[in-house]
């Protein structure tokens, strides 16, 4: 089994499907994501970031959802920072089951609203069969991921 390397006497902070986190402190922020998405966003200049884990049905009510969970972290996000110059990262959207198209769908969800913003990806861990295990350091704003 992989894990992720972290210092001793780092705080880690999971994410649960649905929920979002932002820290500028010396914290991981950990999730794990199979069709759902992680969308990370960093602020170089405040030294300030973000998860946001994405994993609504990418129809109906869920959809409204998800969309509303993207809107209050980038609006949290975009309020703790002066200056709103951001990167993001996108993650997951696995095809986990048959004829499922929700990873795909939470993937257009996840960026369209980064390109409504004009927020520029930069990097792009998406699609498979495999869930991914999502870490990011807020102190550096580095992202790593684990296949599972």
């Amino acid at each position: 089994m992989t894990t992720f390397q972290t210092t001793k006497n780092r705080k880690c902070d999971y994410l649960s499907a649905g929920s979002f986190k932002i820290q500028d402190n010396d914290t991981f922020l950990i999730a794990t994501v199979t069709e759902g998405v992680c969308i990370c966003l960093w602020n170089s200049i405040e030294k300030k970031g973000g998860v946001c884990h994405l994993n609504p049905s990418p129809t109906g009510e869920g959809r409204e959802q998800g969309e509303n969970l993207i809107f209050r972290f980038f609006r949290s996000m975009v309020s703790e920072c002066q200056i709103g110059q951001f990167t993001a990262a996108v993650i997951g959207g696995a095809h986990t089951e048959k004829d499922s198209e929700r990873g795909e769908e939470n993937l257009k969800l996840a960026h369209e609203y980064l390109d409504l913003q004009d927020i520029l990806v930069v990097l792009n861990e998406e699609r498979g069969t495999r869930p991914r295990k999502v870490s990011m350091d807020t102190l550096d704003g580095t992202i790593k991921t684990i296949t599972l």
